[in-house]
């Protein structure tokens, strides 16, 4: 079968895209050493050959989101928490750490970088996979340094004036790794290739600072893709109607900042939630949601400011083997694109009246279409672990929604030709009304999400709203962690608070003031340990200037509270 003529353009786009996505092959070398040992590489009659890729996400206003990798482990219970001392782990330490952009620029934003390439693991099925990324204030590493890095973990955006900023990504518990659960089967005599995709929407967290240069923390939301079994969306959205474009308007009668996502129901089945995006970065208006899980099914959101969101009901994603023949799912192309509806007023935005509790919750923005029960994501951002609210205000689409159906290609059995039908939108106006949006507070992993609420913000002004705190689960115990402050905090930091953190972010702040004792409940005991290598935590003092001085002084041991109701340790305030 042959496609449909796209126009040679769109044809040549999707065919440099792709080379691009699909090239991901070497990679670092590595060893595997420490808690349990495995050959350096290739497969044999007791062990699979691995190889690990990484990739990142789309993120509005954040050009470069840089991570060092030193290490990865395998264990098979995904439950289990993470021990330097637990001999039942397999790790493979890195010759080389390798340098990851998880924000990669361009057309190549789906692009994986490997890890490592085939090295060998004992045959089995692994529960869960941990990579341990280099603290940003470790010593600068050779690798990082090689790459222009100041930090080990280091971030690059443009503030609201347009003023390039490079910040530490600021990893509270990089010691306990990011967790990567599900079923990884290693089979001997094979080779296994999965991917990790570091969702940057739901993990970058924005951090006011008291220079008043925003930084970031990171709160790993994660998700594992067989590359056996990876496919993807393809499209094109009009060039003539993006900011910057050739033949585009100047805004703001155009539109800019366009992200796409794939979206699913959340685990809970209360809202969809992206699982993939792609941020436009140039004017050609391609894009590509890569990888995706093959002969699976996703509804496609468009975001923008100055346009109307955009959603595509069931798409269906192309497996690999239709991706490498060039018959792909393909949403708009160069002689049909999908064209925005622009709204050209000023736009709004959003912050919070008050803080949420717990420290590491979301503030969750959506519209519910048509006779679907549950809101589409529309907005998410990870509130201030410190302050509560958002560090920059949120900003909200305006006008109804254009919704499409996904309609399947065909293909004329007597010609082979495949005709793609054109995308048709019709304006639908939210289930929640003209303007109006469900909003609600997603906390952690201990967490059920606080009440949803329907919200009203005015057009053309930054607002604010409140909304019910996440709910911590009753079944969850709770334990005492006393943390002992000596010294003096110098005179160069303005403040600085207790985070507790673990394997999934921050858990709970406590500024702090002086010396004294800080006591902090934390969930504790078997019912938080099932949660997913969680009741293990790493404290840590975070003290932060008005001249940018900026310090993290760590516990030299995590705090292991599994079968625990207490622990307590000392702090020297910087």
């Amino acid at each position: 079968m042959r496609p449909a003529r796209q126009g040679v353009r769109g044809l040549l786009w999707m065919a440099v895209l792709l080379s691009s996505l699909l090239s991901a092959c070497g990679g670092g070398g590595g060893s595997a050493n420490g808690v349990s040992s495995s050959p350096s590489s290739g497969s044999d009659s007791s062990h699979a050959a691995f190889t690990l890729g990484l990739s990142g996400g789309a993120y509005r206003d954040v050009n470069h989101v840089w991570v060092t990798v030193g290490s990865v482990a395998l264990h098979p219970q995904a439950s289990q928490a993470w021990s330097s001392t637990d001999r039942s782990w397999t790790v493979l330490k890195l010759k080389t750490p390798v340098v990851i952009d998880l924000a990669v620029p361009d057309t190549a934003q789906g692009n994986v970088t490997p890890i490592f390439n085939g090295l060998s693991v004992p045959a089995g099925t692994y529960g869960q996979i941990r990579v341990f990324p280099l603290a940003h204030d470790a010593p600068l590493d050779e690798a990082a340094s090689a790459k222009g890095l100041s930090y080990n973990a280091q971030v690059n955006y443009k503030d609201a004036g347009g003023v390039t900023r490079t910040v530490p990504l600021e990893l509270p518990a990089p010691e306990l790794g990011w967790r990567l659960p599900g079923s990884f089967n290693m089979a001997a005599n094979s080779g296994s290739y999965v991917v990790m995709g570091a969702d940057l929407l739901q993990s970058l967290v924005r951090i006011s600072s008291p220079d008043g240069v925003d930084h970031f923390s990171f709160r790993p939301s994660l998700r594992s893709y067989d590359m056996a079994t990876s496919g993807a969306i393809i499209g094109q959205i009009d060039p003539a109607l993006i900011c910057g474009g050739a033949s585009a308007p100047a805004a703001p009668s155009c539109a800019e900042d366009i992200v796409v996502s794939a979206q699913s129901l959340s685990a809970d089945g209360q809202r969809h939630v992206s699982v993939r995006q792609y941020r436009l970065s140039g004017t050609s208006g391609g894009f590509a949601l890569y990888p995706l899980p093959s002969d699976t099914r996703y509804d496609v959101v468009i975001t923008g400011r100055h346009m109307q969101t955009m959603v595509i009901t069931d798409v269906a994603v192309s497996s690999f083997s239709v991706l490498v023949t060039l018959e792909w799912t393909t949403l708009g192309n160069s002689a049909n694109p999908i064209r925005p509806v622009i709204t050209p007023g000023a736009s709004r935005s959003v912050n919070l009246a008050s803080p949420v509790s717990p420290a590491g919750s979301q503030l969750y923005v959506g519209q519910t279409l048509g006779s679907v029960a549950q809101p589409y994501e529309v907005a998410l951002s990870n509130v201030d672990v410190l302050s509560g609210t958002l560090a920059q205000p949120l900003v909200l689409p305006q006008g109804p929604v254009s919704v499409a159906p996904y309609v399947a290609p065909t293909t004329n059995a007597g010609t082979g030709v495949t005709t793609y039908p054109p995308l048709v939108f019709a304006d639908t106006t939210p289930q929640e009304g003209s303007q109006s949006f469900s909003v609600q507070a997603l906390g952690t992993a201990y967490d059920d999400p606080g009440a949803r609420s329907v919200q009203t913000p005015p057009l053309g002004v930054n607002s604010t709203f409140g909304v019910a705190d996440p709910v911590r689960q009753s079944a969850l115990g709770i334990g005492q962690i006393q943390v002992t402050l000596t010294g003096t905090l110098s005179s160069v930091y303005d403040g600085a608070q207790l985070l507790v953190s673990d394997v999934n972010g921050v858990v709970a702040t406590r500024t702090v003031t002086g010396s004294g004792s800080v006591v902090v409940n934390v969930p504790a005991g078997s019912q938080a340990a099932a949660l997913g290598g969680t009741a293990v935590y790493a404290v840590a003092l975070r003290a932060a200037g008005h001249t940018g001085a900026l310090r993290w002084v760590r516990a030299s041991a995590v705090v292991d509270m599994r079968n625990s109701a207490s622990a307590a340790l000392t702090l020297a305030l910087p």
